[in-house]
């Protein structure tokens, strides 16, 4: 799916999409796991 992205829209700005997103995705990970663990965040089962 990258090579249609830098195909399209070029390698520099997807690269960039790259760098900016990643990160990101990780902070809001951490936040989400630290905000259910706080909260006693439980998945009930059927």
């Amino acid at each position: 799916m990258i090579t249609f992205e830098i195909g399209f829209l070029g390698l520099k700005f997807s690269l960039l999409r790259i760098l900016i997103t990643i990160p990101v995705f990780v902070l809001i990970g951490i936040i989400m796991g630290r905000y259910f663990k706080r909260n006693n965040f439980k998945i009930n089962e059927l």
